[in-house]
């Protein structure tokens, strides 16, 4: 039986990681750490108007959320109807 070499394994595992960031939405309350770090990895980020969120960080210089929603419920809401598309 032939095993596979750390090289195979790292471009597969590569691939599934970079398959996988596409399916995968943050969604948090900051938005330079959650959403820009979610980003920065290839996912999707939504920000939440809770907690660490502030009205100047939908005009962030760098970061720019996906989306912006007022709770997880419609955070929820937002993911299901884009998947309906």
């Amino acid at each position: 039986m032939d095993l596979p070499s750390a090289n195979d394994v790292e471009e597969r595992s590569g691939k599934i990681a970079t398959i996988l960031s596409k399916d995968v939405v943050m969604i948090g309350d900051d938005l330079v750490n959650d959403v820009g770090g979610a980003q920065h990895c290839g996912m999707k980020g939504v920000q939440v108007r809770t907690g660490k969120y502030r009205p100047s960080d939908e005009r962030h210089p760098t970061v720019t959320a996906d989306g912006t929603v007022d709770n997880l419920a419609q955070a929820a809401d937002m993911i299901l109807n884009q998947r309906k598309h």
